[in-house]
């Protein structure tokens, strides 16, 4: 049988929510991104190789240059001028959830 879940989190000494384990994550994404707001260059397509990475589909009804995000649209989520300020921040907080998180055992 198995225990409980009062019963588990009981006999160990981290109680309540593991919190560390959701902003951890997050924390080194947006580190990432912080980083990569402030290197220099594009943030895609900065060199062309004159290779795709999938082969083009013959009997594709709509147009394969779609994407997700547009251009304009990725370089204002990824680089736009908010990104050099947000990140950082974001990745300071980020940092200070992880510590309390960690410091006060929520693993």
């Amino acid at each position: 049988m198995l225990p409980r879940r009062a019963e588990y989190w009981g006999g160990t000494d981290s109680l309540g929510f593991p919190w560390f384990w959701i902003a951890f994550p997050l924390t080194a994404l947006v580190v990432a991104l912080a980083f990569a707001a402030w290197l220099p260059g594009t943030a895609s397509g900065a060199v062309d190789f004159g290779w795709t990475m999938y082969a083009p589909l013959a009997d594709a009804d709509e147009d394969s240059t779609t994407t997700f995000l547009s251009d304009q649209a990725a370089w204002q989520l990824l680089r736009g001028e908010w990104a050099r300020i947000g990140y950082p921040l974001l990745a300071v907080l980020g940092l200070t959830l992880s510590s309390w998180a960690w410091k006060k055992g929520r693993i």
